[in-house]
C-alpha cells in the first residue's frame, strides 16, 4: 500500500527524501525522471544542477547546450550566426532549467561551447589551426583559431545573462584552471566577472568557490576578486591557488563566519599561516598541493588548528618537524580523522603518534625510504582504528611491514587501495625491484584481508600466475566492490579471464577494470578487453573505474 501511494505521489516527503539520496546515482536519476510527472518534477531540478560536469565527447552534436540556447532572445540568436551556430525552433521547454544550476565552472563552461561552436561544420574550417586543453585528456575538443575566442567570449556572456535573468542561485562557483589555454580565455572575460559583481545575488548563497592566481587575470578580474569578501559570506570550501596578495586571502578568511575547510596550492608566503587564527573555531579541514614552506621562518600559525579532522598534504616542500612542532604541542587531544601525506614528508612518525588513536581514514606515498619505515612502524604502534587505507610507492623491505599493516587492522578495515605508481622516473633497476615487489603483494596480500573489506582497489603492474595466487587466496572476503587497474599489457586475455572467474564465483556487486592511461584505447588489446568485459556482465555490475574509485576525500 504504501508502495503504490508512493508512485502515486501522495508521499511527497517520503519520495524526496528518495530522490536526494540518489542524487550522485544519474542513472537512476534519470530513470526516475520516467516514472510520473510528480517523480519527474522533484527529479528535473537535480539533472540540471551541474549540466556542465558532462563530459565533452567527439561527435556529440545535441546536448544540454541546445535547451539554454533555446532561452535565447532574437537579438541573441541572431548575433550567434556570426559563429555559424543556428538556433531552430524548439518546443517550449517544460521547466526553467536555467534556474536550475547550482555549480558553476567557468573553465568548463568554454570547455562545452568550445565543443558546440566546433559541432556546426561551418564553424570549423579545417585550415583553421588547432588548439587543444591537454589537462582533460579523458575529453574530446579541439578549438580552432579563427574567430573562436570571440565565440566562446561572446556565449560565455550570453549565458551568464541567462542564469542571472532567470534568478540561478549558486552553490559553487569555480574560476581556477591549470590548462594555460584555459588561463587565456578566463583572462579575456572582464565582461563576465562585471555581471557577477552587478548581479550578486547569483553568488551570495555560494558554499564552495576555488578561485584563480591572481596575477593570471586582468585589472578587472581582479577587482572582482578582491571584492568577495563583501559579496559573499557563506563560504564553506574555499580553494586558493594564489599568495601575491596576502590582504585578500585575509579579508576574504576573515570575512567568512562558517568556514570549513581550506584548500592552498603552489603558495609559499611567510605569513600564510597566520591567517588560520580568523577561523580556527570553525576550520576542521587543512589541504595544501605544491606548496613550497622552505622558506617560512614561522609556523605558529598551526598552533591555531585545534578543531582540525582532516589534514592534506600533497607533494609539498619544507614539511619538516620544525613545521610540525607547532600541531604537536598543541596540549588538547588533536583529533584529525583523516591524513594524506605525498611526498616528501619528514616527522611524520611523530603526527602519527599524536594522532594516531583517532585516525580513521589513511593514504601515504612517501618517497623517503627512512621516513617510510618509520611511519610504517608508527601505524601499527598507534594507529588502531584505520578502516580507509591507501598505500602506494613500496620497497623490497616494506612488504613484511604491509602485511603486518593489513593484519593490524584486521577488525576495522573496509576499503582498501594498493598502488606501486611513482613519481619519479624509473631506471631499468627500479622497473625490475618494482616487479618484484608487486609479485610479492600478489603472493602474500590475498590471505591476510579481513573479513571486514568489502572496497579493494589494485593499481599495479599484473602478472597473470600471481594474481591468480591473490584471488585464489582471499575466497574468504566478500568484496562489494572490487577495482583493478592494470600497467601490463602481456596476457590481458589471460589476467581478464581470471578475474571473469573470481567474478562468478565471489558474487562481486561491482567491478571495475582498466589498463593503465597509457595504452592506447585503439590497440587490438584495448579493445578486445572491452569484448572480454562484456562477458563478465551476467555476473556483476560494470563501472568505470573513475566512477567507482574512492579517495580519502569521500570521507572528508
Amino acid at each position: 500500500m504504501a508502495s503504490s501511494k508512493l508512485f502515486l505521489g501522495n508521499l511527497p516527503e517520503l519520495s524526496g527524501h528518495i530522490i536526494q539520496y540518489l542524487r550522485n546515482d544519474l542513472q537512476t536519476l534519470h530513470s526516475c525522471v520516467l516514472v510520473n510527472r510528480f517523480f519527474c518534477r522533484i527529479t528535473t531540478p537535480i539533472l540540471w544542477e551541474d549540466p556542465f560536469s558532462v563530459k565533452c565527447r567527439k561527435g556529440n552534436r545535441y546536448n544540454f547546450l541546445d535547451i539554454y540556447l533555446s532561452y535565447f532572445n532574437d537579438d541573441d540568436k541572431t548575433s550567434l550566426k556570426e559563429f555559424g551556430i543556428e538556433i531552430h525552433s524548439l518546443v517550449k521547454p517544460l521547466f526553467n532549467y536555467p534556474n536550475f544550476i547550482k555549480t558553476l565552472n567557468i573553465f568548463r563552461v568554454t570547455l562545452h561551447v568550445n565543443n558546440l561552436i566546433n559541432s556546426f561544420d561551418n564553424a570549423t574550417p579545417s585550415t583553421n589551426a588547432k588548439f587543444t586543453f591537454a589537462s582533460m585528456l579523458e575529453e574530446s575538443f579541439t578549438i580552432y583559431s579563427k574567430n573562436i575566442h570571440r565565440g566562446i567570449y561572446s556565449i560565455c556572456i550570453l549565458l551568464l545573462k541567462l542564469f542571472i535573468n532567470s534568478d540561478a542561485s549558486l552553490n559553487n562557483f569555480y574560476m581556477s584552471t591549470e590548462d594555460s589555454l584555459g588561463i587565456a580565455l578566463l583572462e579575456k572575460m572582464p565582461e563576465l566577472y562585471a555581471m557577477i559583481s552587478d548581479n550578486a545575488k547569483l553568488i551570495s548563497n555560494v558554499k564552495n568557490i576555488s578561485l584563480m592566481p591572481m596575477l593570471q587575470l586582468n585589472m578587472t578580474s581582479q577587482l572582482f576578486v578582491i571584492s568577495l569578501p563583501s559579496l559573499i559570506s557563506s563560504i564553506r570550501h574555499l580553494s586558493i591557488c594564489d599568495d601575491t596578495n596576502v590582504s585578500f586571502v585575509r579579508n576574504l578568511i576573515q570575512s567568512q563566519t562558517q568556514l570549513l575547510s581550506l584548500s592552498f596550492c603552489k603558495v609559499k608566503r611567510i605569513d600564510l599561516l597566520d591567517h588560520f587564527k580568523y577561523c580556527f573555531n570553525t576550520l576542521t579541514l587543512i589541504k595544501f598541493e605544491h606548496c613550497d614552506f622552505r622558506k617560512v621562518l614561522s609556523f605558529d600559525g598551526l598552533r591555531n588548528l585545534t578543531n582540525l579532522k582532516s589534514l592534506h598534504f600533497d607533494k609539498c616542500f619544507g614539511v619538516t618537524t620544525q613545521f610540525l612542532q607547532p600541531l604537536l604541542d598543541i596540549p588538547t587531544p588533536l583529533k584529525i580523522k583523516s591524513l594524506k601525506v605525498i611526498g616528501w614528508f619528514s616527522g611524520l612518525d611523530l603526527l602519527l603518534q599524536k594522532i594516531g588513536s583517532h585516525l580513521k581514514h589513511l593514504e601515504l606515498y612517501l618517497i623517503d625510504d627512512s621516513e617510510r619505515d618509520a611511519s610504517f612502524e608508527s601505524i601499527i604502534s598507534f594507529c588502531d582504528q584505520i578502516k580507509f587505507l591507501d598505500l602506494s610507492n613500496f620497497e623490497i623491505h616494506n612488504i613484511t611491514q604491509l602485511y603486518r599493516l593489513i593484519t593490524h587492522f584486521s577488525k576495522h578495515l573496509r576499503y582498501l587501495t594498493i598502488r606501486n605508481e611513482k613519481i619519479t622516473p624509473m631506471d631499468n633497476c627500479s622497473r625490475k625491484r618494482s616487479s618484484i615487489v608487486n609479485s610479492m603483494i600478489f603472493k602474500g596480500l590475498g590471505q591476510i584481508l579481513p573479513v571486514s573489506l568489502e572496497y579493494f582497489s589494485l593499481d599495479l603492474e599484473i602478472n597473470p600466475d600471481d594474481f591468480k595466487v591473490l584471488l585464489d587466496n582471499c575466497q574468504h572476503v566478500k568484496l562489494k566492490k572490487l577495482l583493478v587497474r592494470n600497467d601490463n599489457f602481456v596476457f590481458i586475455d589471460k589476467t581478464f579471464s581470471m578475474l571473469k572467474e573470481f567474478v562468478e564465483i565471489k558474487r562481486v556487486k561491482y567491478l571495475a577494470y582498466e589498463l593503465s592511461t597509457l595504452f592506447n584505447p585503439e590497440h587490438p588489446k584495448y579493445q578486445n578487453s572491452e569484448k572480454l568485459a562484456s562477458q563478465i556482465q551476467p555476473f556483476v555490475k560494470l563501472r568505470k573505474y573513475d566512477d567507482l574509485i574512492l579517495t580519502i576525500s569521500d570521507f572528508d
